[in-house]
């Protein structure tokens, strides 16, 4: 696809851009004689918070997921503290996390759209974390507290369940914050649990879920460095696509250019009003339409 313009199109750029203070180009303050860079310097603060908006959107379009596998892992958690704690406190726990779980995924889908240039990034960044922490905190409660009564294998299921919950956490790594957050509780509260259980598991299991948690960790740090650094990048492309959007915007609303734009087949897919002016016909006969036809 190209943009293409004539006349006076090159003059045109080269005074709307001085006028904007040397857009993409350092320069020279004659005073100082410090070197500075206008358009970075206005637009690094628009980045940083357009990337923090886009690590909520793809962390709240994730969260109803993690939350239905947290929910399953749940399940299979008060299965085995059914025979050691009162029915009701099992399934007041589960039935809890499900309603937390309903509740977290309802208040983070209005963040699920299209990126706000006006969201509150901070608050909601700062409301997201908390929330996962608290639903952690709630899922490894009545497990951390029925460790000790149970046997070897409800316990061995207890800390399966919680390893799943562990590598579950990756898939909110786009926070990193968040995933390990999650990993830190879940991996303190079975430490804490299999502390005060009478039962000696076998070493192997202790050893197989301490490389679990290891793993967890590692995964979470590469994964969430990965996922931030592409989020960084869409964030700069997108701003540098608004900035040159509207750099071309109101160089066309000056009048003194003549833009189109063909695709693949060199048909037209936007002319500018100015050209259709000038050819006196209506911009939308000219679309579709390869600039041979036009202009013959």
């Amino acid at each position: 696809m190209s943009l293409n313009s004539f006349g006076a199109c090159q003059q045109m750029m080269r005074d709307t851009t001085n006028e904007q203070g040397d857009i993409g180009n350092s320069a020279v303050d004659h005073d100082s004689g410090h070197r500075h860079l206008p358009f970075e310097a206005r637009s690094s603060d628009r980045t940083r918070h357009a990337a923090n908006r886009r690590q909520i959107q793809f962390l709240a379009r994730l969260m109803p997921l993690h939350a239905g596998t947290m929910t399953i892992g749940a399940m299979i958690t008060s299965w085995s503290l059914r025979h050691v704690l009162p029915s009701p406190l099992v399934l007041g726990w589960l039935g809890l996390l499900i309603i937390a779980n309903i509740i977290s995924s309802r208040r983070v889908q209005p963040y699920t759209g299209p990126v706000s240039g006006r969201a509150p990034a901070s608050v909601a960044s700062t409301g997201i974390i908390i929330d996962n922490y608290v639903r952690a905190l709630l899922w490894v409660s009545i497990p951390t507290y029925g460790m000790a009564m149970l046997g070897g294998i409800d316990q061995m299921t207890v800390i399966l369940a919680t390893a799943v919950m562990m590598c579950a956490a990756l898939a909110l790594a786009v926070v990193p914050v968040v995933a390990l957050g999650w990993i830190a509780i879940l991996g303190f509260g079975m430490v804490a649990g299999l502390i005060r259980a009478p039962i000696a598991l076998p070493a192997a299991t202790l050893y197989l879920f301490t490389l679990v948690t290891c793993f967890a960790i590692g995964g979470a740090l590469i994964l969430g460095r990965i996922l931030v650094s592409g989020v960084q990048e869409l964030a700069i492309m997108s701003e540098r696509g608004t900035a040159a959007n509207n750099l071309l915007r109101e160089y066309e609303e000056r009048g003194g250019s003549w833009l189109w734009q063909t695709d693949t087949n060199n048909a037209l897919v936007f002319v500018s009003p100015q050209l259709g002016l000038l050819l006196n016909r209506s911009t939308r006969t000219l679309v579709g339409q390869t600039l041979p036809a036009v202009f013959r």
